[in-house]
């Protein structure tokens, strides 16, 4: 299932430019981690909506620390920073 959902989240790459790729793939994942919270709450019997919320926070963490750590080392390798 980890398979099939990581390259779902590519299909905005194949389909977009970069530009236009990044953002809809960054939606498409929080929407994706938006639904399998509420999967998880309907399995537990806890609340559905803040199940969902709940893991497309985390998710968009994830994504923010990935995206940062990406700017920082880029800019590192072309002399920037340090």
């Amino acid at each position: 299932s980890y398979l099939v959902s990581g390259f779902i989240v590519l299909i905005p790459y194949v389909v977009f430019s970069p530009a236009t790729a990044l953002p809809v793939s960054i939606g498409l994942s929080l929407a994706l981690l938006f639904a399998l919270g509420i999967l998880g709450g309907k399995l537990s019997g806890t609340s559905l909506v803040r199940n969902g919320l709940t893991m497309a926070s985390v998710g968009g963490v994830a994504i923010l620390i990935g995206m940062v750590s990406g700017y920082l080392l880029e800019m590192m390798a072309v002399g920037v920073l340090f």
